[in-house]
């Protein structure tokens, strides 16, 4: 007679799943095979919750289509003059289009919507609203068929400053999960973008990681997670633009990049926008492709001489401020992530000949800032070690700030209190010279300030998901010289000579 019960019986029959799983992730990342996806959804019918889940879901075919989600802002052309939407319905919407106004003017200009099978669910609509004047805030609703009994929702954003000298500010993110993750991972979004909120930014720059749909277990499939992601997300980025980057679980796990690229409206860049640039004031912002994991080596060479052409262009158009964003982290020293050599080999050399200014990444679940840094391929050169001021264009900051919402684990805790400690990506070796200040006890979010009068300002704040405190963890002020400054307008005048 079996001494087996329903308890052991299903014990066993998720740890086989999970082997298969983890199987799939380390040789068969690249593909989603059918079986696969029976097995998830057969697992999370083994949860009671997720049981009561399955019986209640409505069919497919609703009656009522339900109203515009997943609503969200970006900017695919001129910044200063222009931004687009991007929202979801679950049905064909022959309506779709944005209302344009100035905030407080009375009349509305109409801006037709692109409409494309969404990868999951419904269909995904873009709208781009052009001609519209600098530094501007501007409100916007969505035009639909499906629209709330009380009309359409009606939302509020910005336009970027014009060319020059300017002051704005943005907030970078990265690794940020859905909140409600009965593990708790997720205890650091919803402060994190109340935060944000009250920061009030122009715009907000994400670096990957977002929906975790390989360990979420609340959804059914993959869309149903990338969905709730950014339903989670619409409240923020309706308001700050939201630049998106990629990181390995938009990739590698579970998801890929056609689950994901469908859904933004970004600037034009090599292989499908997985790199991409855009000027705002005197600073240029470039989205590089690294997702980070066992089968990524950083950008090829396609994506390298893109990088380098972009950054060239960058400085001749006149731009004081280089800034870039990857998921993959330059410099990572935690337990979870830590980074590649071969990442620093490839991009290292490229960024010492354009001067790059501030580097941002994730990946690896803490944060760590380096002092200005050159000959990071090789042996990495320390241009200053002042805490707080540095000078632009002597050497380039490196920062890891993360996690911004979803912690590192551990995945399979019973009782995660006993296991705080872990949660984030701990050090696994003494603090580098080279490394000015690091952190692995908090979430982490940055705020970083551009002015008219050459500051790029950086505030790095650790959020404590348990209680939602926030504090000032890192600050740092990067200035220009008047030679600098000199400089760049003369290259500036010479491309306008030229032209």
């Amino acid at each position: 007679m079996s001494n087996s019960t329903p308890t052991s019986n299903r014990r066993k029959i998720i740890a086989l799943l999970t082997l298969v799983r983890n199987i799939r992730d380390k040789y068969f990342m690249w593909a989603k095979p059918v079986w696969i996806v029976a097995a998830e959804r057969y697992r999370s019918m083994l949860d009671p919750y997720k049981r009561l889940k399955f019986a209640v879901k409505k069919p497919f075919y609703r009656a009522k289509p339900t109203p515009p989600e997943q609503i969200h802002a970006s900017w695919s052309g001129d910044p200063s003059s222009s931004f687009d939407v991007t929202w979801q319905t679950d049905m064909a919407d022959p309506k779709a289009a944005i209302r344009v106004r100035k905030a407080g003017d009375a009349e509305w200009d109409v801006f037709d919507a692109e409409t494309v099978p969404s990868p999951g669910h419904g269909f995904i609509h873009k709208a781009k609203a052009r001609k519209l004047a600098p530094d501007t805030e501007y409100e916007y609703s969505v035009r639909s068929a499906f629209e709330n009994e009380d009309g359409p929702m009606q939302f509020s954003t910005k336009t970027a400053p014009e060319p020059g000298p300017a002051t704005f500010s943005f907030a970078f993110i990265c690794d940020v999960g859905i909140k409600g993750r009965r593990d708790l991972l997720t205890d650091g979004v919803e402060p994190i973008m109340n935060y944000i909120e009250k920061d009030d930014p122009l715009f907000i720059l994400a670096a990957g990681d977002y929906a975790y749909a390989n360990r979420d277990f609340r959804f059914p499939d993959t869309p149903s997670a990338i969905d709730a992601f950014m339903r989670q997300m619409q409240p923020l980025i309706t308001k700050y633009p939201c630049m998106f980057g990629y990181g390995n679980h938009e990739i590698f796990h579970h998801e890929c990049f056609d689950d994901w690229s469908p859904r933004f409206s970004l600037p034009e860049g090599p292989q499908g926008n997985r790199f991409y640039s855009f000027d705002i004031g005197d600073a240029h912002f470039i989205s590089i492709f690294c997702p980070g994991s066992r089968h990524c080596s950083g950008p090829d060479e396609e994506q390298l001489a893109w990088l380098d052409q972009d950054m060239s262009d960058a400085r001749a158009r006149g731009k004081k401020w280089l800034i870039a964003y990857q998921h993959d982290a330059m410099y990572a020293h935690g337990k979870t992530h830590p980074s590649k050599k071969i990442v620093r080999e490839k991009l290292g050399p490229l960024f010492d000949k354009h001067n790059l200014d501030l580097h941002l990444s994730g990946h690896d679940q803490s944060y760590e800032r380096t002092f200005p840094l050159t000959n990071v391929h090789d042996d990495p050169v320390i241009r200053s070690k002042d805490m707080t001021t540095y000078e632009a264009q002597k050497g380039v900051i490196y920062a890891k700030v993360s996690p911004s919402g979803k912690t590192a684990g551990p995945e399979y805790e019973q009782n995660p209190e006993t296991a705080r400690d872990f949660y984030f990506s701990y050090f696994t070796e003494p603090q580098q010279d080279f490394m000015a200040i690091r952190d692995c006890s908090s979430h982490h979010y940055a705020i970083v300030t551009v002015t008219a009068a050459g500051e790029l300002n950086t505030r790095v704040y650790q959020v404590f998901g348990p209680t939602g405190e926030r504090k000032l963890f890192d600050e740092f002020t990067i200035k220009q010289s008047e030679s600098i400054n000199q400089r760049v307008t003369n290259k500036s005048e010479e491309l306008q000579v030229a032209e």
